[in-house]
C-alpha cells in the first residue's frame, strides 16, 4: 500500500527547496536548466534546418538537364522542338509537368527532379496543362 503524506506543508517546502538554488534563490545555471536551454537552442537549429531544405530550388540553381542523360533518353528529350516530328508543335513551356515561370527560357520538370528543362524542349511524357 502507497504512503500517505500527512504534512502538506512539508511537501510544499521541500518541493520548493528542490527548485531553489544556493541562498534560497532560484538559479537558471542549475544543471537541468543548462541541459533543458541546450535542448530549446537545438530544436530552434532544427527547425530553421528544416526550414531551409524545404524551400524548393530556384530554376537558376538547378543544372540543366543534358540530352544524353540516361533519363532523357528515355522520353526522348530535346531542347528544340523543330527537331522532333512527333511533338506536334507541343513544347515544355506547354506541359502540365512543367514547373518554370511564364516568360523563362528553361525552368524545373516534375519528370527531372532537380534538373531544368528548357522551355522550347519536349519529351514523350508531355501532357496538356489543365
Amino acid at each position: 500500500m502507497a504512503a500517505v503524506v500527512t504534512d502538506v506543508t512539508s511537501c510544499h517546502t521541500r518541493a520548493a527547496a528542490l527548485r531553489r538554488g544556493r541562498n534560497g534563490v532560484f538559479t537558471l545555471n542549475a544543471p537541468e536548466s543548462q541541459s533543458r536551454r541546450r535542448l530549446l537552442k537545438k530544436l530552434a537549429l532544427a527547425a530553421s534546418v528544416g526550414t531551409l531544405a524545404s524551400v524548393p530550388l530556384r530554376a537558376a540553381d538547378l543544372p540543366l538537364l543534358d540530352v544524353n542523360d540516361p533519363a532523357a533518353k528515355a522520353v526522348k528529350y530535346v531542347e528544340d522542338t523543330a527537331k522532333v516530328k512527333e511533338s506536334q508543335g507541343n513544347r515544355c513551356d506547354a506541359c502540365g509537368l512543367y514547373a518554370g515561370k511564364d516568360g523563362t527560357v528553361e525552368g524545373p520538370c516534375q519528370i527531372f527532379k532537380g534538373k531544368a528543362v528548357k522551355a522550347a524542349g519536349w519529351c514523350s511524357a508531355w501532357v496538356p496543362q489543365e
